[in-house]
């Protein structure tokens, strides 16, 4: 059996790059599932909130431009014959009324303490894994999981590799795929220089007033849950040093309506605590679990409170699993 490159020289990279006619456009990250198209369908005006943000799709381009795929992120469609399998829901304190404040103000103050390692290298990179419910495809079963690695520079070129994932059983908690991946991998898609664009125009504030105004661009008195939303995008593109995490954990306890809610294990086994907020007339519940030690950001996931639609109370609608960051030397 052949076996694979464990690595994509510069090289290559550049000659792959040079391939390509015409140049490709500047794209994101696949949208599909990442935080970034959930807080954009976050956002989108509603005049009916809930049915609205069961039930509208997202558009979102491939990143080789060949198609449009319509995605919705909650319900399957009129047409499906069968509801998907869901995970089970993390083991939280659901009954607890405590802000999460005192918590996240406790914890900044120990993340800034710390004293860790800088990693260096020209890529920053990180790995997440997505899930969540699809609509409109009547050949799924209902289900998008995907892996996604992304190694990018500040020349704002990048590699990517999207790999999608295999289905799992329902009422399943702990994600399958978090350690070794299947063995067919995805090919890498290349950003040439100057064509991939990261969450920020620079690196995230060190300090909280910093921080929210980066996340809020522009935009003033998010809602909460946008808050979390957009803080929860800094995992996906970049490696957060202490100093970065504390003010990431103090903007958070500046936001009114975070609760905490006790301690539990991640969807790849790691321990943390959990903070929450509820929106949409308390029909939708974000879930943050974070390490109680570094302060990282592990997992984001949602949740509905309460049936409607045709969606029973208590199901997982979507969750983010941030399992890597680093600087490294090379992409792939």
């Amino acid at each position: 059996m052949r076996r694979r490159k464990s690595h994509i020289t510069d090289e290559e990279i550049m000659g792959m790059v040079r391939a390509q006619r015409p140049p490709q456009p500047a794209r994101e990250r696949s949208e599909m599932l990442t935080s970034r198209a959930i807080v954009r369908y976050a956002e989108t005006p509603r005049r009916e909130p809930f049915q609205l943000q069961l039930r509208t799709t997202l558009k979102w381009a491939t990143r080789t431009g060949a198609a449009l795929v319509v995605v919705g992120l909650l319900l399957p469609s009129a047409n499906a014959t069968a509801s998907p399998a869901t995970p089970g829901p993390l083991s939280i304190d659901n009954t607890s009324t405590t802000p999460a404040d005192e918590y996240l103000l406790d914890l900044a103050k120990r993340v800034e303490q710390r004293s860790e390692p800088t990693s260096t290298g020209p890529y920053t990179y990180t790995r997440v894994q997505v899930w969540g419910l699809e609509t409109g495809d009547e050949q799924s079963d209902g289900v998008n999981a995907r892996d996604q690695r992304l190694w990018w520079r500040t020349d704002r070129s990048a590699v990517s590799i999207d790999t999608p994932l295999p289905p799992q059983p329902p009422g399943r908690r702990r994600a399958e795929w978090t350690q070794a991946l299947p063995e067919k991998a995805a090919n890498p898609v290349l950003n040439p220089p100057g064509t991939f664009s990261p969450l920020l125009a620079g690196l995230p504030g060190r300090t909280r007033e910093t921080m929210r105004e980066q996340l809020e661009r522009g935009q003033r008195n998010l809602p909460a849950e946008q808050i979390v939303r957009r803080a929860a995008q800094l995992c996906e593109y970049y490696v957060l040093d202490p100093a970065q995490r504390a003010a990431q954990l103090r903007m958070l306890a500046d936001t009114p309506g975070l609760i905490f809610r006790g301690r539990t294990d991640d969807r790849a086994g790691r321990a943390g605590a959990v903070v929450s907020v509820d929106s949409d007339g308390d029909h939708l519940r974000d879930i943050l679990v974070f390490d109680d030690a570094t302060g990282e950001l592990l997992s984001l996931e949602r949740v509905t409170l309460k049936a409607r639609d045709g969606v029973p109370a208590n199901t997982v609608i979507a969750y983010f699993i941030f399992l890597e960051h680093s600087r490294v030397d090379r992409a792939g």
